[in-house]
């Protein structure tokens, strides 16, 4: 159930706007009163700058990795990598 929610994105206008900006509640420390703000430019980590090819390894098959990677930390669920095609993509078949 819970992949179904994640899947489909139902709580996206919960912490997000329609720019995909992102809603943080955090307790103000004067008065104690809970705080509603947005995070604009929210980015997702570049995975590509933390993986590295090491010696004997292909950087074809470490190019898709970092590509599969990038697809399925999508933010936008309606643009995020599917099950289906991900399980298509070339580090996963090898092709």
């Amino acid at each position: 159930m819970l992949v179904l929610l994640v899947q489909q994105g139902l709580f996206i206008d919960q912490h997000f706007d329609q720019d995909l900006n992102f809603y943080a509640t955090e307790e103000n420390t004067v008065g104690g009163k809970m705080m509603k703000r947005t995070i604009v430019n929210v980015k997702p980590k570049d995975f590509g700058s933390v993986i590295q090819c090491y010696p004997g390894e292909n950087p074809k098959m470490l190019a898709y990795f970092r590509d599969l990677l990038d697809k399925m930390f999508i933010l936008d669920p309606e643009k995020r990598l599917t099950v289906s095609h991900a399980l298509a993509h070339p580090f996963i078949t090898g092709k």
